[in-house]
């Protein structure tokens, strides 16, 4: 299934510090807990501004322990979840007790990737700088995903960040005979892909 993936902190003044969303196939939504009173509405949108998608996300309170003198903590809220995400899916609206916390449209143009690091030789190990390029036609904030491609056809996420690089040891991800390492990037709403050509990760 085609979801949107979200998460994001909302603080007591209902500002909404939200990740930029990654598009993914899930085995199945992940919305608000049955027994959950305390729920953001997620709306998908078509170009018409016609609702095409519907969910509950979890506003679950995020405990924190205080680190010095007793002091009244900010009460935070986690909102995250997995939403189906039809096609033609053109803007975002989340709702916090009726009142619009977020509202996000997608660009025309879509985000470009590329990998700039490729493995020396056939195997692969230690810690490296993984780099790449990226850039969007209209200068839209991207979100960045390192998997993991085994060959067994499984992934696993190694970094998700904002940058351009990221440190990666080698020797703490499984060994394989064929692996590769793909970057993944969003807008929001598009997603553009690299990935390096494939590498042996012996056993640690």
């Amino acid at each position: 299934m085609r979801a949107l993936i979200l998460s994001g902190i909302l603080d007591e003044a209902n500002a909404l510090r939200l990740q930029i969303p990654l598009v993914s196939d899930v085995p199945q939504a992940v919305g608000a807990n049955s027994d959950s009173d305390e729920t953001v509405s997620a709306d998908l949108l078509d170009a018409q501004n016609n609702v095409v998608g519907h969910a509950l996300l979890d506003a679950a309170t995020i405990c924190a322990m205080p680190s010095g003198p007793a002091a009244p903590l900010p009460l935070l809220r986690l909102v995250s979840g997995a939403i189906p995400m039809p096609d033609g899916t053109a803007a975002l609206r989340l709702t916090w007790r009726g009142q619009v916390i977020h509202e996000s449209h997608a660009t025309a143009g879509r985000p470009s990737v590329q990998l700039t690091w490729q493995p020396q030789g056939n195997a692969v190990s230690g810690r490296q700088i993984v780099t790449w390029e990226a850039s969007h036609p209209d200068a839209a904030p991207l979100r960045f995903i390192l998997l993991l491609r085994l060959s067994d056809g499984l992934e696993q996420t190694v970094a998700s960040v904002s940058g351009q690089q990221v440190d990666i040891d080698f020797d703490l991800l499984p060994s394989d005979r064929n692996a590769r390492l793909a970057v993944v990037a969003s807008d929001g709403f598009h997603l553009a892909s690299d990935e390096s050509s494939p590498f042996f990760l012996a056993p640690s």
